[in-house]
């Protein structure tokens, strides 16, 4: 309830008095019926205060309708929270469900045969770019390294030690920090450093 609120509902509270034979609250006690029920929306306020007289044969105090009120409120709060229970357990009964697995597959299937025929690299290729990437200094994370691991069926030690192996060979041509182009430094001076060593043979 907001401070201009105080006038509805002090008008409010004069019309029942009045069905009730009651003295109308004064400003000063409007006052109080506004700070107690502060917590509450004026629309709520006034319509138990019109349902008042349908339940009740005498005027309310404060604490009546703050009860009523505050006990609408945790139904209400207890109901979204079993909807959303609700809707959770939904949401996981739906991703477990043989059927969406089986179309979540089709769908990802038609996706590769898409890149693949787009020439977009895909399963251990695009593992191996990723692993040259963590070789060139880029924080995998943690899907990226699932992927890479199931893709090229390596432990999280062979991992580990590749990428190692790659960061310290990009160290020794200064190629550190990562950045997109390193990849091809990288294997240009592979490339160099091959050819010299047939030339020198």
């Amino acid at each position: 309830m907001r401070p201009i609120d105080a006038k509805p509902l002090g008008e409010s509270l004069a019309a029942l008095a009045e069905v009730f034979g009651a003295r109308p609250p004064s400003s000063a006690a409007v006052a109080v019926w506004a700070d107690a029920l502060r917590d509450f929306p004026i629309e709520r306020v006034q319509g138990l205060l019109r349902s008042w007289p349908k339940m009740h044969t005498k005027m309310p105090v404060p604490r009546d309708l703050w009860s009523n009120l505050n006990e609408e409120r945790t139904e209400e709060i207890e109901q979204r929270a079993a909807a959303e229970k609700a809707q959770e357990r939904n949401e996981v009964q739906r991703l477990f469900d043989p059927r969406v697995r089986n179309a979540n597959m089709a769908r990802i299937r038609e996706m590769i045969a898409g890149m693949r025929g787009r020439g977009i690299p895909t399963g251990p290729e695009l593992a191996q770019r990723m692993l040259d990437d963590a070789a060139e200094g880029k924080v995998l994370s943690l899907v990226q390294r699932g992927f890479i691991r199931h893709n090229l069926g390596w432990s999280e030690e062979q991992m580990d030690a590749a990428v190692a192996a790659g960061q310290a060979h990009a160290r020794e041509h200064g190629l550190l920090p990562w950045r997109p182009a390193y990849r091809r430094e990288i294997k240009a001076l592979d490339a160099q450093a091959a050819e010299r060593s047939r030339v020198a043979a």
